[in-house]
């Protein structure tokens, strides 16, 4: 099959699990917010959050791994995946067990000085703390079973865990609700345990269908290959340190100024948006080998038509989801939730919209990476995003409400969009003109443009049902239509024109099979 036509499969296959786990995953939130409350529901994000941007040593080896699989495999050099799995596989054992015992060392102090928690919540989060940290070296060490699956661009099994997750997640979501012992601590330890089973799947799977996962560190080991995939996970590990400083940094020093009611809302943002974004990612996660293996092919002009073409695509996906969801934000939760937390239908609100037009450059980070010149964009992106967060803290203590914090992060959304496209001007060639004006405006004009016709149907009806339906249905045609017509260059057209010929090929000859 066709580079084009495997795409689109592996785009079915992801879209295929979300249509079974989304709704499943929303009614898994709303459950556990009941089950827990809010204030327990806050003490979980905000312990978890905490992890998570302790635990930024794992994103960095996450992406050199999938980085030089897919570079090799685009390369067809059987021997070198081998070189970079079981490299991998030992430096991400490192790093967990390493993760691990600072975690432990930071235990005393996140809890006497870091977070603001209740004193009668106090011992649950603490075991929720100890269940996350093991989550997290589950994680870690997964991390190149999950590249390896990305490389050989096998959507269909990495679907089938996501799904399995989804379920083992609704069912410890309905045991929380009945169960008569600590409900947050049983959480904890129940995710944990789901992080487990994860691990264990995509292993077993990838040890049975993939000859270089099979361990063999010691004939493996590469010292070079170990300076090469450090190198570039040092500047990546550099640009996370910049990108939990500015969302679980940010919701720590929430936490001091607002409490943990605060922090529940953006747990039901971050939930929210997370289900949306997923529909873009996929997309993203099916087009990133293509990219990464069209560079280390040397066929550059592919690499970039994929890259602008990913952002446009990635931009219409999200907007299908997201423009309604924006209009309809109050309807929408309290359908979700009954009773939302406050803040939370301002906060899910503004975070789409940052996550809407962040999308115009979401490839950007993968071509620049395949590349392998990133020094430059993450040193940029670094100072402007550790900029933010004491702007943040300075507005909050000025009496600035909660929200600013999301207007603050959208104007440097901005201008981090504008210092990624000049590096892929001066690194992969790109034309600034041409993404100005076939993604940018196209983009934003079509946006602009459905928001103010769906404003205008749903001032003349009163029934939020009705409104919600109506927006559904002329959003989702403007943009089917405006994206085809009015976002899609002639070659993108020709491109899915030869794809439906061809996947329609394809389906009749299997119905004679």
């Amino acid at each position: 099959m066709s580079t084009s036509a495997t795409i689109v499969k592996n785009t079915g296959y992801l879209y295929g699990k979300m249509a079974i786990t989304m709704f499943m995953s929303l009614y898994t939130t709303r459950l556990i917010l009941n089950g827990l409350g809010e204030k327990d529901f806050g003490v979980f994000n905000i312990v978890g959050g905490t992890i998570a941007m302790l635990s930024f040593l794992s994103g960095p080896m996450a992406q050199a791994t999938q980085r030089f699989l897919n570079y090799y495999e685009g390369d067809d050099q059987i021997e070198k995946l081998k070189t970079v799995f079981n490299t991998s596989f030992f430096l991400n054992t490192c790093i967990g067990i390493i993760i691990c015992l600072f975690l432990e060392i930071a235990y005393f102090f996140i809890f006497d000085s870091v977070l603001s928690i209740p004193e009668e919540s106090i011992l649950a989060a603490k075991w929720v703390y100890q269940f996350t940290v093991i989550s997290t070296l589950f994680t870690i060490i997964s991390v190149p079973y999950e590249a390896s699956l990305n490389a050989h661009e096998n959507m269909f099994y990495f679907s089938v865990v996501g799904i399995i997750e989804s379920v083992l997640k609704l069912g410890t979501a309905l045991y929380v609700v009945q169960t008569g012992y600590d409900k947050l601590i049983i959480y904890g330890l129940l995710m944990a345990t789901i992080s487990f089973v994860k691990v264990f799947m995509m292993r077993l799977y990838c040890v049975k269908n993939y000859s270089e996962t099979n361990l063999n560190v010691r004939k493996y080991f590469n010292k070079k290959m170990v300076k090469e995939m450090t190198s570039f996970a040092g500047w990546s590990f550099i640009g996370s340190i910049a990108n939990l400083a500015s969302s679980q940094g940010s919701a720590i020093v929430m936490n001091n100024f607002f409490g943990v009611r605060v922090n529940a809302a953006q747990g039901v943002a971050n939930q929210l948006s997370g289900q949306l974004m997923s529909f873009s990612n996929n997309l993203i996660k099916a087009l990133n080998p293509v990219i990464v293996k069209r560079e280390g092919a040397s066929d550059r002009n592919k690499m970039l038509e994929a890259t602008l073409t990913g952002s446009k695509l990635s931009f219409l996906i999200m907007a299908f989801f997201a423009i309604p969801f924006i209009i309809k934000m109050p309807y929408i939760l309290s359908l979700w939730l009954k009773t939302p937390p406050e803040y939370a239908i301002i906060f899910c609100r503004l975070l789409l919209i940052r996550m809407l037009f962040n999308q115009l450059g979401v490839t950007f980070g993968t071509a620049i990476g395949a590349v392998g010149k990133v020094k430059g964009i993450t040193l940029s992106y670094t100072v402007l995003t550790f900029l933010v967060l004491p702007i943040c803290y300075l507005f909050f203590k000025l009496g600035f409400d909660a929200t600013t914090f999301y207007y603050i992060y959208l104007f440097a959304d901005f201008i981090l969009l504008g210092i990624s496209v000049f590096f892929m001007k001066k690194l992969c060639g790109m034309s600034i003109k041409f993404f100005i004006i076939d993604v940018f405006i196209k983009c934003i004009s079509i946006t602009l443009i459905i928001l103010s016709v769906s404003y205008t149907i749903i001032s003349n009806i009163d029934n939020s049902l009705l409104q919600f339906i109506y927006i559904l249905m002329v959003s989702s045609s403007l943009l089917v239509f405006g994206g085809y017509f009015f976002v899609m260059n002639r070659t993108e057209k020709q491109v899915l024109l030869n794809l439906k010929s061809k996947l329609f090929t394809w389906f009749l000859n299997k119905r004679k099979q």
